[in-house]
């Protein structure tokens, strides 16, 4: 059996049978990059990948990077599992002042979900965001990633903004990302930052030194990334900035999800189209980080289905994901670069 799909314009065979229709999962995956396209406009969109990820993403280090999240795509896709995020963080990351359904983690689940489940499986989104009255801080939890979400993640988001303060956090940042390599699947990193970001920044999403330098050392290699919800809302141009409170983020004045339920009252409507509810984001910033993200994971679920046609040629069958010896070599921390700014037992 062979399926003939296109992928990013290029038609791509695959051989073999996968158990789920391959092209339904890229159907999926181009409705929701229309959707994207559509809602900010495509100059929007291509200034947010240019200046608010920590690296521009037409970069060939980006580009590597969202190759190697790639790998746990493949292996989801050919094991049939859910692909499960795990995110660590503060308040923000726990969406308080708001609804849960309306946080960043059930906003991503609900927008990549239809993809996976067209995959046969699913996306799953845990979330142990925490508040910090509790004495926690991004200082001692990057120690406890298992503890909180699982030694199985496929990839891990952190997000502590307002915790970093202006050493933003970077000695932190490398000691997440090196102790989640070394977890069963080498998970990759997303930071998510709220805070960065001014009017006229030309590149608003941790652009000091010490981070630069991360994204540097592990960004090609291992998928190191960050995505800045300040800097993406100043790339509307209409964006009034951080008022507490306010509907509208310049362009729209509710969320998506919020404008297609005729059912929604005026109270619901006006809170989902809230940007800032204080310093934590609301329902309609929430929604462009989660968009953010979205645009990340399906550039490399598309890399990942390449990856697979490419290998059943190779195979003249359909692979699995222990055909593919480069991802299945455990990450040890011998193979990891001298650490930059922390100690090697960090």
């Amino acid at each position: 059996k062979v399926t003939v799909a296109e992928i990013n314009g290029e038609k791509v065979q695959f051989v073999g049978d996968y158990g789920f229709d391959i092209n339904a999962v890229l159907n999926e995956v181009q409705k929701l990059d229309t959707v994207l396209t559509e809602y900010y406009g495509p100059e929007i969109l291509s200034n947010i990948r240019r200046k608010a990820y920590g690296t521009d993403l037409n970069q060939n280090s980006s580009k590597m990077g969202i190759e190697y999240m790639a790998r746990n795509v493949v292996r989801q896709l050919l094991d049939g599992g859910n692909f499960v995020i795990g995110m660590i963080g503060s308040s923000v990351a726990a969406a308080h002042d708001n609804c849960h359904y309306d946080g960043y983690d059930m906003q991503t689940q609900r927008l990549l979900s239809p993809i996976w489940k067209a995959a046969g499986s699913d996306l799953e989104f845990r979330n142990a965001g925490e508040g910090g009255s509790c004495g926690d801080s991004h200082r001692d939890q990057v120690y406890c990633i298992e503890h909180m979400v699982g030694s199985d993640i496929d990839l891990l988001t952190y997000s502590w903004t307002y915790f970093e303060s202006r050493e933003r956090g970077y000695k932190e940042h490398e000691k997440v990302l090196r102790w989640a390599l070394m977890m069963d699947k080498a998970p990759a990193t997303v930071l998510f930052g709220v805070g960065h970001g001014t009017k006229g920044d030309s590149h608003p999403c941790y652009s000091d030194k010490n981070n630069q330098k991360l994204f540097e050392v592990y960004g090609a290699q291992f998928g190191f990334q960050a995505l800045c919800l300040h800097g993406e809302l100043y790339q509307i141009p209409g964006y009034p900035g951080k008022n507490w409170g306010r509907v509208g983020d310049g362009l729209h004045n509710i969320t998506r999800y919020g404008d297609q339920d005729p059912t929604l009252n005026a109270e619901r409507k006006k809170s989902l189209g809230v940007v800032w509810r204080n310093w934590h984001p609301g329902p309609l910033g929430f929604q462009m980080a989660s968009d953010s993200f979205a645009y990340l994971h399906i550039s490399a679920l598309r890399h990942a289905l390449k990856i697979v046609a490419a290998k059943s040629k190779e195979l003249n069958r359909a692979p699995s994901f222990s055909d593919f010896a480069q991802f299945n070599e455990p990450i040890k921390l011998s193979s990891l670069p001298s650490p930059v700014f922390i100690d090697n037992v960090e």
